[in-house]
């Protein structure tokens, strides 16, 4: 499911296939200034380490993700951004096979920082008329 790409930049990066019907959830945890390398993970935060380094300040700082399906709440979510908002994807020409996607960022004290990421098909996109 993880997998690592190289690209254009100096560092390669981590792709994660994500199947339909499910999201990727990451946890972004930053170490006191106590932590070292062999610190565990609380047992609270659960998911596989995707990336574990130190910031130049020292901190230490783990990614830990997971794939969960869709919850009630992330259906409503991303039916209020689809359909109640009327969302429109406006291009300047036809629309290749490649996907649209919306982002939507909240925060709350007891979800965290939370980017949802809404998939936009065919329905919502408005490209020109081609002759």
């Amino acid at each position: 499911m993880w997998e690592v790409r190289k690209t254009r930049v100096s560092k390669p990066i981590l792709a994660i296939e994500t199947p339909i019907g499910h999201k990727l959830v990451l946890n972004i945890l930053f170490g006191a200034a106590h932590t070292t390398d062999s610190t565990p993970v609380p047992d609270a935060v659960r998911g596989a380490i995707l990336l574990q380094t130190r910031l130049r300040s020292g901190t230490a700082v783990v990614v830990l993700g997971r794939v969960l399906p869709f919850s009630d709440g992330d259906n409503v979510v991303m039916r209020r951004l689809r359909d109640d908002l009327g969302l429109r994807v406006n291009t300047d020409g036809p629309v290749s096979s490649g996907g649209v996607e919306l982002f939507h960022v909240s925060a709350s004290p007891t979800a965290g920082n939370v980017i949802t990421v809404v998939p936009l098909g065919p329905e919502a996109w408005a490209a020109p008329s081609c002759p």
